[in-house]
């Protein structure tokens, strides 16, 4: 901890003056950036920049955690800094996956764009969009100012865990024959218990602060999406590339994120229920 806390702090002067202009100047970053003459020294500062903008992210993840569902059961042994770093690592991974699906596009309309130079923007503005994600994200704990919020939402993430293994045990009781585990819709639906949390759990969503809150993180992450349509635009625009192509690689790059992300949901899925059948006792 305490060499990760001193290599942001060694960074952070020169980071916070690149930030501030990726964040309030992205056209203007983007023309400076593709002006330049000598594309390496540029494209490994945007390395040193991203692997800051990640050092920071961590930290505020781990200051400032999101409220998450309270349906997301953690293992009882899991590490909070290890499950912080891997939800940044895999926030990170869809934003340079969308960069790099969005070069490959750039090629197939005939528009190759020089690698240094496009990673070179995308580090830094994917380093700026992590950071202001993590940021939104934290936005969601203004809601736990609200007392019957924050008490039935520690409530929910308490029955949750103690109710969770009825329901993974059902699954052990899967008919092999016939695939049926209708078990696990019954332990729903008789439970007394998890309607009255549900009515809880309904009641405090209705809550002006948490709806506030949740409008908040919205809108934060709404601007930073309007940030990076600007600076991409920005980099079409200075390429050639007409804004029919530029609006249609967005659209083709939106539609194989989704595919990657259910694709990722898909294999946690898996894990998951792979991990419950081998706990099911023989």
């Amino acid at each position: 901890m305490k060499s990760y806390l001193e290599k942001v702090i060694t960074e952070l002067p020169g980071y916070l003056s690149q930030f501030i202009s990726c964040l309030l100047h992205p056209k203007r970053f983007v023309t400076e950036k593709l002006a330049a003459t000598d594309a390496s020294p540029a494209f490994e500062k945007s390395v040193a920049f991203i692997v800051t903008s990640f050092l920071i992210s961590l930290f505020l993840s781990y200051a400032l955690p999101e409220v998450t569902s309270p349906l997301k059961v953690l293992p009882a042994n899991e590490n909070e800094f290890i499950r912080t770093g891997s939800e940044a690592l895999l926030m990170l991974f869809y934003l340079v996956g969308a960069c790099a699906i969005a070069m490959g596009f750039l090629k197939l309309f005939g528009k190759l764009a020089d690698p240094h130079i496009f990673f070179t923007l995308v580090f830094y503005f994917c380093g700026c969009s992590l950071v202001l994600l993590v940021f939104a994200n934290a936005i969601s704990n203004i809601a736990m100012a609200d007392p019957f919020f924050a008490k039935a939402w520690i409530e929910s993430e308490k029955f949750t865990k103690a109710f969770m293994p009825q329901i993974h045990s059902q699954f052990c009781s899967i008919d092999l024959k016939t695939g049926n585990f209708s078990a696990v819709q019954d332990v729903v639906e008789k439970s007394p218990e998890f309607k009255s949390q549900q009515e809880i759990y309904l009641a405090a969503m209705q809550r002006t602060l948490p709806k506030i809150a949740f409008v908040m993180q919205a809108f934060v992450a709404l601007v930073a999406l309007l940030w990076l349509l600007k600076a991409w635009f920005s980099y079409t625009t200075a390429a050639g590339v007409g804004t029919g192509k530029s609006i249609a690689i967005i659209v083709l790059t939106a539609v194989a994120v989704f595919v990657v992300s259910l694709l990722v949901s898909m294999i946690n899925a898996g894990i998951l229920v792979s991990s419950i059948m081998r706990n099911c006792p023989t």
